[in-house]
């Protein structure tokens, strides 16, 4: 697109009358570093506009430098946690993200990634084979979910602290892939 200018600019003041056509040797360098430095400076305020990753644990938009201050915090929330009062239980650190929706009386659906950008690295805590449904309460009213995939405050607490060790999902407990997953996210 530089090139372009400078040609352009290059022919208009070949043709234009003297003083200008002598000063073709300043003006189309002088353009030309004005154009650079404006590109340079409009990448400079993008960049300042793009989030800072935030190196430390967020517990439902709560900051926590020490993962065990996290830990703590977090479990203590998850055990009074209503989604029907307070919407979505969340902590993150990073890319890594765990997501619970439910209370301890109707059981939690669980969700986790390691990269919350990346819509095919979500997974749900559970399995969705079962055709049973049960209730949750959620802020807009009731909904019925699989049973497969509502995990008891016990559950959810192992899948929680394991989330602290991995910063994702925890290899060792059933997780469920697929796009199916994202239809479970409430909140």
């Amino acid at each position: 697109m530089l090139a372009v200018l400078v040609v352009a600019e290059y022919v208009l003041l070949g043709q234009a009358p003297e003083p200008w056509s002598s000063l073709s040797a300043l003006l189309i360098p002088a353009n030309g570093a004005g154009a650079i430095l404006g590109q340079v400076v409009g990448e400079a305020r993008a960049a300042k506009r793009r989030p800072a990753i935030v190196d430390a644990w967020v517990i439902n938009g709560n900051e926590q430098k020490k993962t065990d201050r996290a830990t703590a915090s977090a479990i203590e929330d998850l055990a009074g946690w209503d989604s029907a009062t307070t919407g979505r239980f969340v902590v993150g650190r990073n890319g890594g993200l765990f997501e619970a929706v439910g209370s301890a009386a109707t059981g939690f659906i669980v969700h986790c990634t390691a990269d919350y950008h990346d819509d095919g690295a979500w997974r749900v805590l559970g399995s969705l084979t079962s055709r049973d449904e049960t209730e949750i309460r959620m802020p807009f009213g009731p909904v019925l979910v699989p049973m497969g995939v509502v995990s008891d405050l016990q559950t959810t607490n192992r899948a929680l602290l394991r989330f602290f060790h991995y910063r994702g999902p925890d290899p060792d407990l059933h997780w469920t892939s697929g796009e199916q997953v994202l239809d479970l996210k409430f909140g």
